[in-house]
């Protein structure tokens, strides 16, 4: 609990100089995308560290992350150019500010690489969800799927902005959900809607 509220003092702080110019000059030239970027650091991961099927077999090298610094996934339905960046505003400054509390994240995690080491235990990411849809975490490590991942639609995210809930999902089956494919429309919304629901919630359909 103490992590989680230094680290949500550690965000209000970089939210609050969000409109510097300073910070939106160095977020142009620092960030890193984790579907395009090469890190500056980057080093093969161990088999007990992250293995990620296309890039390795749990012999090799299994996937490359960088532990200094940070990189951002940003969700398909927000890249708008042929490189795959943002081009609404909001976002931009999410990805900008939140770079701000890399030097954080950096600590935060290797305190915590640390501490977990000497349990025998692979320590976790260390990671920031904005509510547009921006993720940032740290070591910068590339997507298996690019575009796929939104915290938004993650349990820890969902918990973290709305708390224990009761849900009903009520489903027209009528014969005019045949049309214009509604019928997939209303189950893709069920399922995202159940995706995001964790142990503290109710559901009745």
């Amino acid at each position: 609990q103490t992590d989680v509220l230094t680290f949500c003092d550690e965000m209000e702080r970089v939210y609050s100089v969000r409109c510097e110019t300073s910070t939106l000059t160095e977020c142009a030239e620092h960030n890193f995308n984790d579907c395009s970027s090469t890190f500056s650091s980057q080093q093969c991961t161990e088999a007990d560290e992250l293995v990620i099927s296309t890039c390795g077999d749990g012999e090799t090298c299994n996937a490359l992350w960088d532990k200094t610094l940070s990189t951002v996934s940003i969700p398909a339905s927000l890249t708008q150019d042929s490189m795959g960046n943002p081009d609404d505003d909001e976002v931009i400054e999410s990805a900008c500010y939140s770079r701000l509390a890399e030097k954080y994240m950096m600590e935060k995690y290797k305190g915590d690489e640390d501490y977990w080491s000497k349990r025998n235990v692979q320590s976790s990411w260390t990671y920031f969800g904005a509510h547009n849809g921006i993720f940032r975490k740290i070591p910068a490590t590339h997507q298996e799927e690019c575009g796929q991942y939104d915290p938004r639609r993650r349990p820890w995210f969902v918990a973290a902005s709305s708390g224990p809930k009761d849900v009903v999902l009520v489903i027209d089956v009528s014969g005019s959900m045949k049309d214009y494919g509604r019928m997939d429309v209303a189950k893709d919304a069920a399922v995202t809607i159940v995706e995001t629901l964790t142990v503290a919630d109710r559901i009745a359909v």
